[in-house]
């Protein structure tokens, strides 16, 4: 007996989907590829000032004599010179904080200088 129907194929048929072409160039506009790393100016100026400050402060505390001398003259001060020192050290503060900025400044470049806006 021959079979007068013939079998349906129900396997959907495969597409072949176009291959990639290659990727275009795309124009880089972040910042340059081979461009050196950023120096953290602010990191260097405040670890050397901190280092300043810490290597002062064990150079007295080593030496019994030094730290006598030390407590002595903190104990023998007045009031105005309290606040002269106080003022000092807000000085030194805002004296770092300047260095940093002009370090900065000049990292920048005259470019980034002149197009920023002029500050009031």
């Amino acid at each position: 007996m021959t079979d007068t129907n013939p079998t349906l194929d129900l396997t959907p048929p495969v597409l072949m989907a176009p291959l990639p072409s290659a990727p275009a160039e795309q124009p880089v506009t972040g910042p340059a590829v081979d461009a050196a790393p950023r120096t953290r100016w602010a990191a260097i100026i405040w670890g050397l000032v901190f280092a300043a400050i810490s290597v002062t402060a064990l150079w007295i505390t080593v030496d019994a004599g030094r730290r006598d001398a030390v407590a002595d003259w903190v104990v023998s001060l007045s009031p105005p010179a309290i606040v002269a020192y106080l003022l000092l050290a807000g000085g030194a503060i805002a004296l770092v904080g300047g260095l940093v900025g002009i370090a900065r400044r000049l990292q920048r470049g005259p470019r980034a200088a002149a197009s920023s806006p002029p500050t009031a």
